[in-house]
């Protein structure tokens, strides 16, 4: 059996974010934030992605890598999944275009629901190729598992803390050890910490440049520094949320245990954080069903396979002739 999944094997720890802004699209509630806004808005943001690189085709949007040849392996979603609550396309895309908290319009202009994401701490997790991905569960052998990558931000993040031209004063952050922790641990940001923030983004993105940064390997930076940008010029409030490392099989995805403060990885008979220093236990492991292919599914269970290679067949000759 085959099954589609966005995440597989380890996974790092990384920062979910969010702006806080009124949205006819989803909900504002402060509560986890940036998981909500990402479970609301995802559909919208992979239907925009397929708009603007052409795979939306009569209605559907379909897979990067959906070809007739392969229609049991085939995917795609049907335009009214992610829409028919919202709205028509050109309502959506007015309203996410003038949106000041769609970041990632900064970077994109054809981009909807820019107003989320997530920061790896390290640059081998590239989140946006993972949401297209699939698994072949027959063949795990051949599956190339993340690896970490060449830049890891936790360790950039301290060297652009030495290098600002200003003092940081002790304050600021709540302090841990490495200052990674203290820079999520509230949750948000006042507007001077915000101010620092960018300024440390921006230091980690001109390092990584002169490194040879491909553009997926800083992505995610360049796109917390424009939702940076976003909320110190619209007074906007950006939500944070640091993840854990885990593990996912498959079916389940795993967070390791850690600090119930920092969210640094802790084993369970550990009594103090060596990251902030809180006195006390672990929270332990927590346990939630791995991030799916949604809106992603396959065609061939929706339309039957005869259906689908048409369709498929159809958009392939199309692509030929433009």
């Amino acid at each position: 059996m085959k099954r589609s999944v966005a995440i597989y094997g380890p996974t790092p720890q990384f920062v979910r974010w969010a702006i806080l802004h009124d949205c006819p699209f989803r909900d504002t509630d402060v509560d986890n934030l940036p998981d909500r806004t990402f479970r609301q808005l995802r559909g919208l943001r992979e239907f925009s992605r397929g708009r603007a690189e052409g795979r939306v085709f009569e209605n559907y949007c379909l897979h990067p890598e959906a070809v007739s040849d392969e229609p049991q392996r085939a995917r795609g979603f049907h335009q009214n999944e992610v829409l028919a609550a919202l709205g028509e396309p050109e309502f959506v895309a007015k309203t996410c275009w003038q949106c000041p908290a769609n970041a990632l319009s900064d970077l994109r202009s054809e981009a909807w629901a820019g107003c989320y994401g997530v920061l790896a701490a390290t640059s081998g997790f590239d989140f946006e190729r993972l949401v297209t991905s699939s698994v072949d569960f027959d063949n795990l052998e051949s599956y190339p598992l993340y690896q970490p990558g060449r830049f890891d931000f936790v360790e950039l993040i301290e060297q652009a803390l030495d290098e600002l031209p200003q003092e940081v004063g002790a304050d600021l952050f709540p302090p841990t050890s490495p200052p990674w922790f203290g820079i999520w641990r509230n949750g948000g940001f006042e507007p001077q910490q915000l101010r620092v923030l960018g300024e440390l983004l921006n230091l980690i993105v001109r390092h990584c440049l002169e490194l040879d940064a491909l553009p997926a390997e800083i992505r995610e930076v360049v796109q917390l520094k424009s939702a940076v940008d976003r909320c110190l010029k619209f007074d906007l409030v950006l939500s944070v949320e640091l993840v854990p490392p885990g593990h996912s099989d498959g079916m389940t995805w795993v967070i390791n245990s850690h600090c119930p403060d920092c969210r640094m990885s802790m084993l369970g008979d550990v009594d103090r954080c060596p990251a902030c220093g809180r006195v006390g236990g672990a929270q332990g492991v927590r346990k939630s069903r791995v991030l799916g292919s949604r809106p992603y599914v396959n065609l061939d269970g929706v339309l039957g396979v005869e259906r689908t290679v048409e369709l498929l067949a159809r958009y392939e000759q199309g692509k030929k002739n433009t």
